[in-house]
């Protein structure tokens, strides 16, 4: 250190005395600590409770927070899925926090209750760990990012599917005996009750069914079904109107004559939806399982009904898929050929089928403003412009080359002979027919 000239030592001290030099330490550097995450997961196909999956969230709780290296970043855990299920919604919001880079290690019990096979749990590894997060398999002891650890998931992998499989195959040998015994494995049944042993009758819910029942049988169309238990202050199961799907799921239901048909679908193997049973499972038939709602005399008369009912139904939609308007209405904002709707009802409640923009289906990108034109509008305006009487598609098809609709309450028709009209009509609640009038102002408009 360089001394001042105009420094004086005070009497006795020395130079050497004086001068004092201060060492500052560099900083240590430290390593940051791991920001770890853990993944439970409890399967009810072998009988676990919501206690043992509390027991495993507890564990890892304590296990992160215990290591002064580890910052918490939370556990993931799945109640009631099972290994050969993609439908894990904590499973999946894991991956997506470690894809935001927010999670460095993550800690599971073991290979089986990390992936439903050898494939998506190679996959799921392979994609942490190009992301620089690494997965310990703790009954393993396996790390993904040690040099083996690819090698040994590989086998482990392989016997965890082995063993799913095994377990689906001894749930489904369970269920099966279960029918063979007349017990079923579906407690929700619209109009009862499960009281835990036995199935008890939901009064509000019966009456209900009894009244689609007898409407049914009337020839009530569903849609005057659905508006009329609505007035009533009918629900469907989970609340809200009833839906066509679902008075047919009732009209099908063999419970309400209090007995049961085991079986009816069955799951190919592990991880999938069930599947009608048309014979590839066997059935069992269970009497005098439930009380009963609808007699078997009703219920036998309401099924080959019911049939040709859906039979028709389906047959006319297609037949009324394709017809002489078709690819010759357009909606004139987007220049997009318009889409048939099968079922509309207006204020009134009758029934119309109409034209609209496909874009103008709610969440479309880009969604038109477009409005829908009624197919008898156009019979009507076809009618009035062509001086005919009665509507016929020959006559739409020989004299009307193009309609599209401009704007809400206003369409133009180009005829065949080079004619256009511009047609300024009343919708709504009021809306009142064309008349030959209207006719005569519309041509004075003629381009």
């Amino acid at each position: 250190m360089d001394v001042p000239d105009s420094y004086q030592p005070r009497q006795g001290e020395s130079l050497s005395m004086a001068i004092r030099i201060t060492q500052t330490p560099a900083p240590v550097a430290t390593s940051r600590r791991l920001r770890v995450a853990a993944y439970a997961r409890i399967s009810e196909t072998k009988g676990n409770t919501p206690a043992s999956l509390s027991a495993q969230i507890s564990y890892y709780n304590q296990k992160i927070t215990e290591n002064p290296d580890w910052e918490y970043a939370g556990v993931y855990a799945d109640a009631g899925a099972s290994g050969t299920n993609t439908d894990r919604p904590q499973f999946r919001r894991l991956l997506g926090e470690c894809e935001s880079g927010r999670i460095d290690l993550v800690l599971t019990k073991s290979i089986s209750r990390f992936a439903r096979n050898t494939v998506d749990l190679l996959e799921v590894v392979r994609h942490l760990k190009a992301l620089g997060v690494e997965v310990i398999f703790e009954r393993e002891n396996i790390r993904t990012l040690s040099g083996d650890g690819e090698l040994m998931l590989s086998i482990l992998a392989s016997f965890a599917q082995e063993e799913a499989w095994s377990v689906s195959a001894n749930v489904k040998w369970g269920i099966r005996k279960n029918f063979e015994k007349g017990i079923t494995n579906q407690m929700c049944v619209y109009g009862y009750i499960w009281t835990g042993s036995e199935f008890i009758i939901n009064e509000k819910q019966a009456e209900a069914v009894r009244y689609i029942y007898r409407r049914f049988l009337e020839d009530a169309p569903y849609a005057d079904i659905i508006r009329e238990c609505e007035d009533l202050g009918y629900e469907a199961y989970w609340g809200g109107r009833f839906t066509t799907a679902a008075l047919k799921m009732i009209l099908r239901q063999e419970r309400y004559t209090g007995n049961t048909l085991l079986g009816k679908s069955f799951n190919p193997y592990p991880g999938h939806h069930g599947m009608k049973n048309t014979g590839q499972a066997p059935m069992y038939f269970a009497e005098g399982t439930n009380p009963i709602i609808i007699d078997q005399t009703t219920f036998d008369k309401v099924q080959p009904l019911l049939e040709a009912r859906t039979a028709r139904n389906r047959r006319a939609a297609h037949n009324q898929t394709i017809t002489v308007f078709s690819g010759n209405v357009w909606c004139g904002p987007c220049s997009a050929k318009a889409h048939r709707c099968l079922a509309y009802r207006d204020k009134e409640g009758h029934e119309f089928r109409g034209w609209r923009c496909p874009r103008r289906i709610k969440g479309k990108p880009n969604q038109c403003e477009g409005h829908i034109l009624r197919e008898d509008r156009i019979k009507e305006i076809t009618c009035l412009l062509t001086g005919a009487t009665t509507f016929t598609d020959e006559l739409f098809h020989t004299r009307v080359n193009r309609v599209v609709m401009t704007s809400p309450g206003e369409v133009e028709f180009q005829l065949r002979d080079g004619r256009s009209f511009q047609i300024v009509y009343s919708r709504g609640k009021y809306a009142r027919p064309i008349s030959v009038e209207d006719i005569a102002l519309l041509e004075e408009g003629e381009n």
